[in-house]
């Protein structure tokens, strides 16, 4: 969906970088492969607590550091709370373990998959 819509993409990314923002809810939403929402979500450099719901991957081919936009050191993201349903949880838990993923879920304060 993101590059049907490059605006709305800049804008996310925009958003998802303000230091402030430290809780990102993401529901029913589609996007045209997963790169793309890893992508958005390695913008959010501050965050703490991550949801995701009902998400939908057309191409569900795992990034490498080469395809997301900000490039973020492996692990700099550090998370104290991640909500998950359990189909996001199987999208998102093979990336979380490559070497160069942003996000670090080694000391979560609260999981919660549902």
């Amino acid at each position: 969906m993101l590059p049907d819509f490059p605006l709305l993409r800049e804008a996310l990314y925009d958003i998802f970088s303000i230091p402030s923002l430290t809780r990102v809810t993401i529901q029913r939403f589609h996007f045209s492969n997963f790169v793309e929402l890893a992508s958005l979500l390695s913008h959010a450099t501050y965050l703490k607590v991550l949801a995701v719901e009902s998400i939908y991957c057309a191409d569900t081919d795992l990034p490498l550091s080469l395809d997301l936009i900000t490039n973020r050191p492996p692990r700099s993201i550090k998370l104290n709370e991640f909500v998950v349903t359990t189909s996001a949880f199987m999208s998102l838990i093979p990336w979380f373990k490559q070497e160069t993923c942003p996000f670090n879920v080694q000391d979560l304060n609260n999981l919660c998959i549902s």
